[in-house]
């Protein structure tokens, strides 16, 4: 008799710590599709703003004057006054924009200014790339600015 009793104590007991673990494992289970449907949602935000297409344009802040070189006293540099310029994009059209093709748009459009104007590009003030969901938008930013 007491052996039958101590088997049915073992087995409540193991029967009980099985439940333990179950609820344990189901828990642990409940939690990570929680944190898999969190992470597939923000993978899919994320990729829904890279196929998102944007219109910008760029504007480049800078100083030019007048670079002299001279070779008969060897002198180099700026003479005379310097003067604030800006120099700015078209509206283009950019697939996937981000920050790195926002980097891209602004160093392409610097060297153009310095092709364009070469040692008389004292020094670049500032660089701003303004972004817009509609052409439209992009277009009437752009004229109010220059404007």
């Amino acid at each position: 008799m007491i052996r039958v009793i101590s088997i049915l104590i073992i087995s409540v007991f193991l029967i009980s710590c099985n439940n333990k673990k179950g609820q344990e494992s189901q828990q642990k289970l409940d939690s990570l599709q929680r944190e898999n449907e969190r992470i597939n949602s923000r993978l899919l935000e994320m990729e829904k703003q890279q196929n998102q297409t944007k219109y910008v344009w760029t504007i480049i802040e800078h100083k030019r004057g007048r670079y002299i070189v001279s070779s008969s006293n060897n002198k180099t540099g700026f003479e005379g006054p310097i003067k604030n310029y800006i120099y700015y994009s078209d509206v283009v059209k950019v697939d996937g924009f981000n920050e790195d093709k926002k980097y891209l748009l602004q160093d392409n459009l610097e060297k153009d200014l310095r092709g364009q104007f070469g040692y008389s590009v004292h020094s670049i003030q500032n660089r701003q790339t303004f972004v817009f969901d509609t052409y439209k938008e992009a277009s009437e930013h752009r004229y109010n600015i220059l404007n």
